[in-house]
């Protein structure tokens, strides 16, 4: 019985941090939302995404030549 309410108090646990998780991340994404917002936002440096071409570069054989 007493592992039972142990297992019991364990749920609860996880679920009610299950449940903050969920508002933080409410919370975060409204933020966010309100920042895009702003103009200078993607001129922010931390807000600085690369373009990265998808296709990958070719590769230069060099050849080793042995005397």
């Amino acid at each position: 019985m007493l592992q039972k309410d142990k297992m019991n108090l364990l749920t609860e646990a996880i679920k009610s941090l299950d449940d903050q998780y969920k508002e933080d991340i409410r919370e975060i994404r409204g933020e966010l939302a309100e920042e895009s917002h702003n103009s200078d936002h993607f001129s922010r440096p931390e807000f600085f995404i690369p373009q990265v071409s998808r296709k990958p570069r070719p590769q230069k054989f060099v050849p080793l030549v042995f005397r």
